[in-house]
C-alpha cells in the first residue's frame, strides 16, 4: 500500500521490496 499511494514511480519498487524484506524479517 505505501509504495503503490507513492507518487514517484522510480524507485519506489526498490524501497517496497526492502520494505517487504525487512518486515518479513522482523516477523
Amino acid at each position: 500500500a505505501f509504495c503503490y499511494r507513492q507518487r514517484s514511480g522510480y524507485g519506489v519498487r526498490f524501497l517496497c521490496s526492502l520494505r517487504a524484506a525487512t518486515q518479513q524479517k522482523a516477523n
